[in-house]
This record gives structure tokens, sequence and C-alpha cells, in this order.
């Protein structure tokens, strides 16, 4: 086992707090282990990240470094590399005033890509955000869909951002909740990380209003576990999109969205939407228990 001169005589003297096989064991086979895994990774391992943070109920929110590296492995991002957005900066995020923060997602977005693609040809981007529902749907529309991305989930049961493995996937189903009396009013209904009711929306959400629904089997907390979770939301939500411009004859120009979902599936919704086919979002917060309307996503 090599060490400097200053570790080799603290190891000699203190036998009892070195002996062989912690040494062997917590010293030198770890760090082997260590070296194995770094020098294994590649320049096709390569992804740069995007990480947004906002003051969300009172509390500043943050992404330490360490849980990035870690749910990234084997990729890895060049620290220098990372698209920070803080929005922090603009306080209490209330429905009334998020669109300075949107209005600094967007700019560091178009920076970003301006930069990042133009200049050096990025081929994977990694998402980690946690912000009110409204801007993650506006992060979304604003990320490239020409470029690999992937978005990250916090787990609340392990603290960590790495996504999980194995286990039933989730099932979701889409129904219509209330046939509208207008063919161009529509409202969508979002259910993962919670059920939402009637009763919550806002009044103007009437007997005009068709009201669909996309649900996770039983809405609940940290029911997001895998990448394959948020893909077959993607899917279900492409299939809703295609099928509302048939059934409305293609009249639907705007969808009130109501959601209840972790992060990843918020910014999807913003980033699987159609943007030359697909109607304009009109996103909603949910304020102690009842919606406000927050941001339009076009």
């Amino acid at each position: 086992m090599l060490l400097c001169p200053v570790c080799h005589k603290l190891i000699d003297t203190r036998p009892d707090l070195y002996p062989v096989e912690v040494l062997r064991i917590h010293h030198k086979e770890l760090h082997e282990k260590r070296v194995f895994r770094l020098t294994g990774l590649s320049g096709t391992n390569v992804t740069t990240v995007i990480k947004v943070v906002a003051r969300i109920r009172g509390q500043d929110v943050n992404i330490p470094d360490s849980d990035v590296d870690e749910s990234l492995y084997p990729r890895f991002c060049e620290k220098d590399s990372i698209c920070n957005i803080d929005l922090k900066t603009h306080g209490d995020l209330t429905p009334g005033n998020m669109q300075g923060a949107a209005n600094s997602i967007f700019e560091n977005i178009q920076r970003f890509n301006g930069l990042s693609y133009g200049g050096c040809g990025v081929g994977h981007v990694s998402v980690f955000a946690l912000a009110p529902i409204p801007l993650l749907v506006h992060l979304g529309s604003n990320l490239s869909t020409k470029v690999t991305t992937d978005l990250y989930q916090r787990h609340r049961d392990t603290k960590s951002w790495k996504w999980k493995t194995g286990g039933k996937s989730l099932r979701y189903s889409m129904s219509l909740k209330q046939k509208g009396q207008d063919k161009s009013k529509v409202a969508l209904i979002v259910s993962v990380s919670g059920p939402i009711t009637f009763g919550s929306l806002p009044k103007s959400i009437g007997a005009a209003y068709s009201i669909y629904e996309i649900k996770a089997g039983n809405p609940q907390t940290d029911i997001l576990r895998t990448r394959e979770d948020l893909e077959l939301f993607r899917r279900k939500y492409e299939a809703w999109q295609g099928q509302i411009m048939q059934k409305h004859d293609g009249k639907v120009k705007k969808v009130e969205l109501f959601a209840a979902v972790p992060a990843p599936i918020a910014i999807m919704l913003g980033w699987a939407r159609l943007p030359q086919v697909s109607p304009a979002l009109r996103v909603y917060e949910n304020v102690e228990g009842e919606f406000k309307f927050g941001l339009e996503v076009n």
C-alpha cells in the first residue's frame, strides 16, 4: 500500500487504529474501486446539466452537486458547463408574479442553447429542477427536442435523484370526465402525485368545457419511480394531444391545465407538447386547495 511519509508514520505508530484489515478493506479496496469507476468513464458518457431551483412556499430549494453526480453515473458533467438557473432572487413565486421568473428561464435556456448547441455540439442534456408547476411546464417548452434529454426526479424516501429500477410500471388511464357544450373549450386534469377534484377548479371551468383526465393508478406522492414510468406518461400525453385535435375538429386553441404531478412530468407536459400542432397551455398552480392561473405556455 503506497503512502506518503506522513501517513506512513501515522499508520505505523498507531496499529490499534489501523490494523491490516481496516487498511485493506476500508482504504485500499475502496480506493481501487473508486479509481476503476472514474477511469472507466468515457467521452461518450458526457452530459450537460441544467439545474433550476426556486423558492417554494417560503423555503429556498437547492440541489447539491454531489446529488447530481450520484444520479448521473455512468454519465458525468464538467462543473463549469452546468447551466444554473436560480429563481430564488424572484422571492416567493405566486400565480400572480411568475412572469419574471419565466422570463429568466427563457433567457437562460436561449443563452445555453446558443453557447452549447451552436458552439460545442452538445449530445446529451440532464435536467434537475424544483420549482412551481407552471414554471416547470414553461421550462419544458423551452428545452430542445433535437437533443437527447433526461429528466430527473427527487425521491422523498431515499432523498436521492437517482432513478429506481425494477418493480411494476405505472399504468396511466385517460378519460373524458365532462363533455362540454363548446368544442373550442378544453381542460386537462393530470393526477399523478395526488387526486384533483372538480371543486378545486375555478368556477370559470363550467359546462362549456370538455374536461379530460390523465391519471396514474392511485395518485400519491413519490409514485413516479423509474424512467419507464416517465416514458409511459409521455406516450399517453402525446396520444391525448392527437385525440383532442380530432375530436374537437381542430377548434381548440388553448387548454386549461390543472396538474398534481412530480417535477419531471410537469417538465414533460411542456417538452412533449407539439408547438406547431397542439394548443397553448394555460397552466394553473394549486394554492391552498384551489387552482389559480399561473402562466400561459405556447
